[in-house]
Order: structure tokens, then sequence, then C-alpha cells
């Protein structure tokens, strides 16, 4: 699969915001597409590696940087501290932050 230009794939706004560092961006994605061709996988799924920012930068008011650290297929949704609604049971580590 060839690499995509982050105006492609992220929102306009966060692409504008992204460009000083849109090298690096798509150096992760080469050692990701790498990782597939050497048959490995990753978590988060590749359609939601960047998914936080398909939102509106211009709608952002806060932005908490995490990672997306459940192991487990089908939990990492690529929002950090988010997994699908049918996700049973909870991480525990997101159960941590609201308990």
């Amino acid at each position: 699969m060839a690499p995509r230009p982050l105006h492609e794939i992220v929102e306009a706004g966060w692409a504008k915001a992204l460009a000083p560092v849109a090298d690096r961006i798509a150096a992760m994605g080469d050692f990701l597409r790498a990782e597939i061709a050497a048959g490995r996988t990753y978590l988060p799924a590749g359609d939601k590696v960047l998914r936080a920012f398909q939102q509106p930068f211009d709608d952002v008011r806060v932005l908490i940087v995490g990672q997306d650290p459940y192991p487990t297929p089908g939990h990492p949704v690529g929002l950090s501290f988010a997994v699908a609604p049918d996700v049973k049971p909870l991480p525990k580590s997101l159960i941590n932050i609201f308990t």
C-alpha cells in the first residue's frame, strides 16, 4: 500500500498543525506497513491509527496525549482511554479513570 499524504489521513486543521512533523508521521506509517509486510500485526487496526485527528481541529479545546495500551484485539479503537461500547469487562486501566 502506498503512503497517503497527511491531508488525506487527518482533518485539514490537524494536517496544518502537524505539518512540521509530517515526515515523522510518514516514517511511522512506513514502519507499520513494513510490519504488515513482514507478517506481523499491530494495534489499533490501521484504519484507527490517527483516529483522534479526524475531529475538527478548531473544535478541540483540550488535548490529552496518551497511548492506546490495550493489547487485546477488538479493544483498541484509536483513541486513548477508550474502548468499543461492547467491550466487557472494561480494561482495569480504564476503570481506574472512572472510579
